[in-house]
């Protein structure tokens, strides 16, 4: 595709034709970018999986990541591109650029926290498909500066942990998430919760996360996220516990 010369903040969803259309968009980048090695380990012992096959597979890497720090999106494509961004150059410090494409990543992670997470830690997409998506692209950013000693303000910790809680609060009696928005079948945030159980020392979530089976359960029964414009209602949290999630 084409790219102006230092042209940066594209537009992560170019059109098709010259500009390479929806193979070059940054969601396809960010989602799939950090998936070619997984590609790559079921082609390796192929013979006609050649070196200039191989180099070629790992140049266009490289080209996607190129192109990913070029452009600039917003909501889930953004944590997505973001992560991919800082995630591959964690993985390979030998490229060239694996300095500047982790700051950049990073940094731009930091800032999506901060704006696509409300105070009340309700992910601006209405979706809980989207939600887990992004919050655990949150959990792998505090993870990584974790492992890499790298320091961060406390409230960054605090905006997830609250976007740990509407997951914990959303949880219906049957420990699935509702279906809302375009989530087309149900998920649950059960790993989410367990995970913050833990990083955040939390009993209820850790309750939660356990489906039951350790720690207790969340003192309210009802919860309010005035931001997100979000209210769940339950008369317990018993498996068969009248429940509400309303916007």
């Amino acid at each position: 595709g084409y790219l102006e010369p230092g042209k940066k903040g594209r537009n992560p969803a170019p059109p098709a034709g010259i500009a390479g259309g929806s193979m070059w968009a940054g969601l396809s980048i960010g989602a799939r970018m950090n998936q070619m090695w997984y590609f790559y380990s079921g082609l390796h012992t192929a013979k006609g999986f050649t070196r200039d096959i191989r180099a070629a597979m790992i140049f266009n890497m490289v080209d996607m990541a190129e192109v990913l720090a070029l452009q600039k999106g917003g909501g889930n494509w953004d944590a997505q591109m973001s992560t991919a961004l800082y995630e591959l150059a964690d993985r390979h410090p030998e490229l060239a650029k694996s300095n500047e494409w982790f700051e950049q990543g990073l940094s731009a992670m930091f800032d999506n926290l901060w704006t696509v997470c409300y105070p009340d830690g309700v992910v601006q997409e209405p979706s809980f498909n989207y939600n887990n998506i992004v919050v655990n692209r949150y959990r792998k950013l505090l993870e990584t500066c974790n492992a890499r000693k790298i320091a961060f303000d406390p409230k960054y910790a605090r905006r997830v942990e609250r976007a740990v809680e509407f997951i914990m609060y959303s949880t219906q009696p049957d420990w699935d998430l509702p279906s809302r928005g375009d989530t087309f079948n149900f998920t649950d945030g059960i790993d989410i919760c367990k995970w913050g159980g833990d990083y955040f020392n939390r009993d209820d979530m850790r309750w939660v996360g356990s489906r039951g089976r350790q720690g207790r359960p969340p003192i309210a029964t009802s919860a309010r996220f005035p931001i997100g414009m979000w209210y769940v209602m339950r008369s317990d949290w018993g498996p068969d516990a009248l429940y509400l999630n309303i916007r």
